[in-house]
């Protein structure tokens, strides 16, 4: 319609930008770990924080939990456990496979400001065990152990 686009001097602009393609689909798979969802970074916090997409992010925690008792915030990215890099879900769920109940974890993590915070907790696996859930072509959810 008239007077709608980008002009500039009254004279039509054209604009180039980067695009990025989504699937639509949303979050595929999530882990929980010591009290957190973990899931790979939602492309709107991406976008809206300019945050990059690395690690593992937390998107909630729950009550009493380990992750709540040790203070690892949701909306943070966990980039490290025990100093070897997790810039995923497959290497984070790698890094913490052999962990045992009650053993110390030190899990370096990053907030939606870039600020980088080391934080030590003790696994509860007993109570706050480590699963999966996934996604199915079908839309069901699974849950299962990594």
């Amino acid at each position: 319609g008239a007077g709608r686009g980008v002009k500039k001097k009254k004279k039509p602009l054209t604009i180039e930008c980067a695009t990025q393609q989504c699937s639509g689909l949303g979050t595929q798979q999530v882990v929980g770990w010591a009290g957190l969802l973990l899931q790979p970074t939602p492309d709107a916090v991406a976008a809206q924080r300019a945050v990059p997409v690395r690690g593992a992010y937390a998107s909630y925690r729950f009550f009493g939990s380990p992750a709540s008792r040790y203070d690892l915030s949701p909306t943070s990215h966990i980039i490290e456990v025990d100093a070897q890099p997790t810039p995923d879900l497959r290497s984070f769920l790698k890094a913490t496979k052999h962990k045992a109940d009650g053993e110390v974890v030190r899990v370096k993590h990053v907030d939606l400001e870039g600020r980088v915070r080391m934080s030590t907790l003790k696994l509860d696996l007993r109570y706050w065990p480590t699963y999966v859930l996934q996604r199915g072509a079908d839309g069901e959810w699974t849950r299962s152990a990594p």
